[in-house]
Formats: C-alpha cells, sequence, structure tokens
C-alpha cells in the first residue's frame, strides 16, 4: 500500500466534501464568518474558500502541481485555525459550517483535532516530495484508496450525526 498515495486522496476527498456543501449553502456560510467577527467586505469574498479547496483538492493529486496543492492546504488550515480560535474564544458558539449541511457542531477541540489531522497528514507530503503518489498507483490502487477515504469520511460523519442525535436526547 502507498500511503502518499492514500494521504493525497483522502485530503482531496476531505476538501471536496468541504467545499461543495459551502458552495450549495453559501448564505449559511457566510453567516458562519459574520459570526466571528469578518468585517461585511471580506464575507463578500466566502466564496474565496471554497473553491480554494477545490484547487487544492484538484492540484494535490497532480504530480507537478502537488506542492503547490501542499502550499493552498496549509493555507487553508491557517485560515481553519483562525476561525477556530475566533468561534472558541467567542461569547456564544459559533456553528462551524466546516462541511455545510453535512453535519452540525459548533467549533471546538473537535475542530482542532480534525485540523491537526490535516495538517499532519499535509506535513507528510511536504516533507516526504520526492514518494511515489497517485501518479505511480495502478487504477485498482486508485479505487481501494478512494474506497478507503470515503468510508472514513462516511464514518466519521456518522459519527458526527450520532453525537448530535445524542447530545438532542439529553436536553429533553
Amino acid at each position: 500500500m502507498n500511503g502518499i498515495a492514500w494521504i493525497q486522496m483522502f485530503l482531496a476527498l476531505i476538501l471536496v466534501t468541504s467545499a461543495l456543501p459551502k458552495l450549495t449553502g453559501l448564505t449559511a456560510f457566510k453567516k458562519t464568518l459574520k459570526r466571528l467577527g469578518v468585517t461585511d467586505k471580506l464575507v463578500m469574498l466566502a466564496i474565496g474558500i471554497p473553491l480554494l479547496e477545490l484547487a487544492a483538492a484538484v492540484l494535490i493529486l497532480v504530480s507537478p502541481l502537488r506542492f503547490a496543492g501542499e502550499v493552498a492546504i496549509l493555507a487553508l488550515l491557517g485560515c481553519f485555525l483562525w476561525a477556530t480560535y475566533k468561534g472558541m474564544t467567542g461569547k456564544a458558539p459559533v456553528e462551524c459550517s466546516c462541511f455545510g449541511s453535512l453535519t452540525s457542531e459548533t467549533f471546538g477541540w473537535t475542530t482542532l483535532a480534525r485540523i491537526a489531522v490535516m495538517l499532519a497528514l499535509d506535513l507528510i507530503l511536504v516533507f516526504i516530495p520526492d514518494a511515489a503518489g497517485l501518479a505511480d498507483a495502478s487504477l485498482a490502487e486508485t479505487l481501494l484508496y478512494f474506497t478507503l477515504s470515503i468510508s472514513a469520511l462516511l464514518f466519521y460523519i456518522l459519527y458526527q450525526t450520532i453525537q448530535t442525535y445524542l447530545n438532542l436526547l439529553v436536553k429533553k
């Protein structure tokens, strides 16, 4: 198994899964940015975040452009860390909108853990630039990495959904 190829696929799928709901629910994403204290002028540029996520997802999969994708992911993670800090230190909890309407969570330690995992995976790619990646994987391997990545992502979404449901039960 090629770990670098799996990391490429996993990060790309996370970014696409994060970007598409933001694009389809741009109004909710803009509300989140406003609650974080982002100025109205910058909120108008909110579409840039999911577009950068999509661009990074594509770049990280293309061998000659992989480093550009890795740098874009680092920039995105910096934005996400800032948003998490603002969300955790504000007066009221702020809905994350990390995955649009796919999950419902507020900024918190889970968000930080997710960012830390993405950062660790991206840094592996940055510091092992010459390792074989998806460009060297067979079609069967690529499909395996895709399936493993989708499975991990679905497991996380299911976990979040169950946790939200349990929280609702406790509140009743």
